[in-house]
């Protein structure tokens, strides 16, 4: 596993180091939360709480993972929590996957999330999406593209 930035909760360190390890042997991970905690029309605080994390002690290993945001919800708080977490690969290069609307689902149950005939619709398009980003790479790796080396960016204050 890549070397990580310490952590300061053992608990916490031991589940995220497990998924963390993990991460960087595969091409792609989807990390996800139970929808009942969507219940302040946010991202829930252990989805945030993980995210955190996980860019704050490997995400420089994250640049060039395709990603893509998916929310899943009762009834409300799907948009603010897209809003959220689609700052993470923003962050941290990572090519982001979309398909023709809003990424997201509602429902309280699987069988519910099942009805959600347009949501599925998008769902079936961000997979078909992910599945051709994921050849287009393997196919660019084979004829010698690399990804793009990006230089240190500069920090600039607002107030000067």
């Amino acid at each position: 596993m890549p070397a990580a930035k310490p952590c300061w909760n053992v608990l916490f360190c031991v589940i995220f180091y497990e998924w963390n390890g993990k991460l960087f042997d595969r091409t792609i991970s989807v990390p996800g939360t139970d929808n009942q905690e969507l219940v302040s029309l946010v991202a829930a605080a252990s989805m945030l709480g993980f995210m955190h994390r996980l860019g704050y002690s490997a995400g420089r290993l994250l640049a060039q993972k395709p990603a893509a945001i998916v929310t899943s919800a009762r009834r409300a708080g799907t948009t603010t929590t897209l809003d959220q977490l689609v700052k993470y690969p923003e962050f941290f290069h990572m090519p982001l996957v979309s398909g023709s609307y809003w990424p997201m689902v509602h429902g309280s149950k699987p069988e519910q999330v099942l009805e959600d005939e347009e949501g599925c619709a998008v769902m079936r398009e961000l997979g078909r999406n992910m599945a051709w980003l994921l050849k287009c790479i393997e196919l660019g790796k084979a004829n010698g593209i690399t990804h793009p080396e990006n230089p240190r960016r500069p920090m600039t204050n607002f107030i000067r």
